[in-house]
């Protein structure tokens, strides 16, 4: 008798290797002279067009600078914010209240710290988290 989970553990590890290599094979390694030139200058540049990319370039906008471009790494704008659905976290919603969840702003901290890896600006974490609950955001 054979293990199915193993079995489908393999097949998916094979499958993920050959997408990997097939880029290689088919267009070949790509070497500094394939990629253009570019030599515009910009005052600002915001990497990324997710919620804080855009947030962002809003705000160079909204200050005057327009100057400015955005460059995104997906086919598509809005980033790893719209790849997740541009679901966010937000502790102590009238719906977790509702629900019986038990959640405050002092745990989403430790998450938020906890899933950066505690590389994250502690006051910002603190700040975005308390100044977006003072604003009394209703889902």
């Amino acid at each position: 008798m054979f293990d199915s989970s193993r079995r489908r553990t393999l097949k998916t590890l094979a499958c993920c290797s050959a997408a990997i290599a097939v880029p290689n094979l088919v267009f070949g390694k790509m070497n500094a002279s394939d990629v253009k030139r570019w030599d515009k200058e910009f005052d600002a540049v915001v990497v990324g067009s997710g919620f804080a990319g855009s947030a962002a370039m809003l705000s160079l906008l909204d200050h005057g600078i327009t100057n400015c471009i955005m460059i995104e790494k997906m086919q598509y704008l809005g980033g790893n914010s719209a790849y997740s659905g541009g679901s966010m976290a937000v502790a102590g919603t009238p719906i977790q209240e509702r629900d019986g969840i038990k959640d405050d702003p002092e745990s989403q901290i430790k998450d938020t710290l906890k899933s950066g890896h505690d590389l994250n600006d502690k006051e910002l974490v603190r700040e975005m988290i308390y100044k977006r609950k003072q604003r009394h955001i209703i889902f």
